[in-house]
């Protein structure tokens, strides 16, 4: 299956997600697949490739090392809670990522 934005776009269940889960992995293109549709003006494309990587063993999350300060970006500047919520999920580093969901619930 090659991924497209419709593709994503239509993510609407867990067998949806897991099924594009198993094609990037698959692929084994994780920052591509990121870079590609997680980033995407379309939120429902962004929160559903996002969630997609909620699917990924730590190993994997580790390969969005690369687009860490994007990823960390999005979350900051998003007015989707959906899309900050889980692009704070992707971020490699744990500990970053706790510091930025401490930084988002205490924000106004």
């Amino acid at each position: 299956m090659v991924l497209t934005r419709d593709i994503i776009r239509s993510v609407m269940g867990e067998a949806d997600a897991q099924a594009v889960y198993r094609e990037v992995r698959k692929i084994g293109d994780f920052v591509g697949f990121a870079r590609q549709f997680a980033f995407d003006a379309d939120h429902r494309v962004a929160r559903n490739a996002l969630w997609t990587l909620t699917k990924a063993t730590t190993q994997e999350i580790t390969q969005l090392q690369p687009i860490m300060d994007e990823l960390i970006d999005l979350a900051l500047k998003t007015e989707s809670s959906s899309v900050r919520r889980l692009a704070d999920s992707a971020i490699p580093a744990r500990s970053t990522g706790a510091a930025i969901s401490i930084m988002l619930k205490t924000a106004p």
